[in-house]
């Protein structure tokens, strides 16, 4: 899920938990942590090059639609030896989000304990941002407005006399209707 409704204090308390959980006490270097650079503006040139870093660097793995099927049904596993299935990143569900900055974490981090490297020092910060850039038009518009989890005020209309069980009811008919993401559990 999201933990953008916690607070950035919050989420740093987290880091330091789970650090802990691992045995790991000292603090967060500081040059460990990644500096985004400016992003480059998103250009039909630039998504056409981010596609021939993707068919170059991550097709193998989400497959060359970006589907998260290499097309050869490979085993991919953690580092735990569990198996592991590549992001469909037409799906519009991203470690984080499908923010530029968020996805130029992933990138230039990988995803420890998974088959993501790091491309850290693979590609120049232009190259980063055009793959960024194509990433991002693989999903849909509108799909990861669906699909995200966030929190939500559902708000209820009171009515008078028992609550109909039939769904075509006229009380239903007076309810605003409000989407709700499915919770994805692995």
């Amino acid at each position: 899920p999201s933990w953008e409704a916690h607070t950035p204090e919050q989420r740093w308390a987290l880091v330091y938990y789970v650090r802990h959980l691992t045995g790991v006490s000292e603090p967060v270097d500081p040059a460990s942590i990644i500096h985004v650079p400016p992003e480059t503006p998103k250009t039909p040139d630039g998504v056409v090059r981010g596609r021939e870093i993707f068919a170059q660097a991550c097709a193998s793995c989400h497959g060359p639609l970006g589907k998260g099927d290499d097309g050869h049904q490979t085993m991919h596993v953690d580092n735990l030896g569990y198996p592991i299935k590549p992001r469909d990143l037409t799906a519009g569900i991203f470690k984080g989000s499908s923010e530029s900055r968020d996805l130029y974490y992933r990138i230039v981090a990988g995803l420890p304990g998974s088959p993501m490297p790091s491309y850290a020092d693979v590609y120049t910060d232009e190259q980063l941002w055009d793959l960024i850039h194509y990433v991002q038009s693989l999903v849909p518009p509108g799909v990861e407005d669906r699909i995200r989890l966030r929190a939500q005020h559902i708000r209820a209309r009171r009515i008078r006399g028992e609550m109909p069980s039939e769904p075509t009811a006229n009380a239903w008919h007076a309810a605003q209707p409000i989407f709700l993401a499915k919770s994805f559990i692995f």
